[in-house]
Order: C-alpha cells, then structure tokens, then sequence
C-alpha cells in the first residue's frame, strides 16, 4: 500500500533525505536507494563478521493510512556496496557522507537523524518479559517501546503511532536471550541488550511533526 508523503520536514528529516538524493552520493546501483528492510539486508554481513549488534537512529516522517498511524523510513541512497571483512570501515565507505558511525564494545551505532534525548533516556525501573520475549528480538523490542509509551508518553510528549502490530515468535526457545527482568536502565539502554544479544539490527525513529516514536528490530538470531 503506497503510504502518503505529503509532511512537513523536519530539520532532521530534510537533512535525510537531502542524504538519500542521488546528485549528494555516488551510488553504485544508478542512484537506487534502500528501505528499512534493504539497509539491514545489507548491514547483515558485517553483524556476521563482527558479533556485534547494530542500532540506527532516524528521522521519520509520518503518515497516515485508513486511519493507521506510520512512521515512514527515509530512503538512503549507498555510495558503494559494503564487505563484512571491512568492518566499520566498510559501513562508512557504504552509508551517506551525513551518516554518524560509532562502534562499541557490542553495538554498532548509526545515526542518520537526530531521536529526542527524552524517548532514548526513558528509564525503565522494572519490565518483566515472558519467554517469549526473551528469545525473540521483535517481541522484545516491542515490550520494550510498550513500556515507555505507557509509563512516558504523557511526560515526553511522544507516543506510539496507532498502528496494525503483527509480531509472530521465530525463535526457538533456545540459544541466545534476555534475563527475565530488565531494569535500572534507558530506552537506549534495553535497545542495545536488545542487539547484543541477537546481533540485531534496532531502528529507532521519530516522528516530530505528529510526536510520534516507534522501535523495532530486524534479523535477530536469523
């Protein structure tokens, strides 16, 4: 379904976008950009090589369809296809020269907009997961941005669009997982447990015209 474009851009988003414009990249596929699902694509083989987990920052624009609340990802445009083997490296020859890249002991972390400090600083006293949350990372992301929508929305002023959520479980209940609790910790701190443990790829964006902040993982454990 072709979602509405029709927004008012945001300082962040403007700027992603300008990224994404072929004319601002040397892009090897003529200018073609990527999707939410064909960046992680991409990113994968260098979670392969390296272990690591991989958060992305970005600046959404929102829209709304049949009365369902989106949170649209920017498209990107690549500069040049990435190696694994290159490492952090080769994800910055890969993304736009606007992108900030910062590897840690287990995240990589890719800003391509701002998120307001408010959502990634939400502190989560105490969350409970189910067994099901702790080995899969689509449901444990989405207990994760369920908390601080209900605990903080009021307080930050950012809410969880209205949306149709699907999560089916793909993991088996074996292997790598999240303790039964997390607690005493950020947004951005439960979301980097999140990709560590999975080697994920988290996205996290916002919305700042309609207020709207939305989390979700791709490629855990798969």
């Amino acid at each position: 379904m072709k979602a509405n474009w029709a927004f008012r851009l945001s300082a962040a988003t403007a700027l992603a976008m300008a990224i994404a414009a072929p004319g601002n990249s040397r892009s090897l596929t003529g200018g073609q950009t990527v999707d939410m699902d064909g960046l992680a694509a991409r990113l994968r083989p260098f979670l392969s090589h390296s272990g690591k987990g991989v958060k992305i920052y970005y600046p959404a624009a929102c829209s709304i369809v049949d009365g369902f609340e989106f949170l649209n990802f920017p498209p990107i445009a690549l500069r040049q296809e990435g190696d694994g083997r290159d490492g952090i490296r080769g994800i910055r020859k890969m993304l736009p020269p606007g992108a900030i890249i910062e590897e840690g002991p287990k995240v990589i972390s890719i800003k391509l907009g701002e998120v307001p400090q408010s959502i990634r600083g939400a502190r989560i006293k105490s969350l409970k997961l189910s067994s099901m949350e702790q080995y899969d990372d689509a449901l444990a992301v989405l207990a994760i941005k369920r908390y601080v929508d209900a605990n903080y929305s009021a307080k930050i002023k950012y809410k969880l669009p209205t949306e149709d959520i699907s999560v089916f479980p793909s993991a088996a209940m074996e292997g790598r997982h999240l303790p039964s609790e997390l607690d005493d910790m950020t947004a951005d701190g439960a979301l980097d447990q999140v990709a560590s443990t999975f080697r994920s790829i988290v996205f996290f964006g916002a919305c700042e015209d309609r207020r709207l902040f939305s989390m979700t993982s791709r490629w855990g454990g798969r």
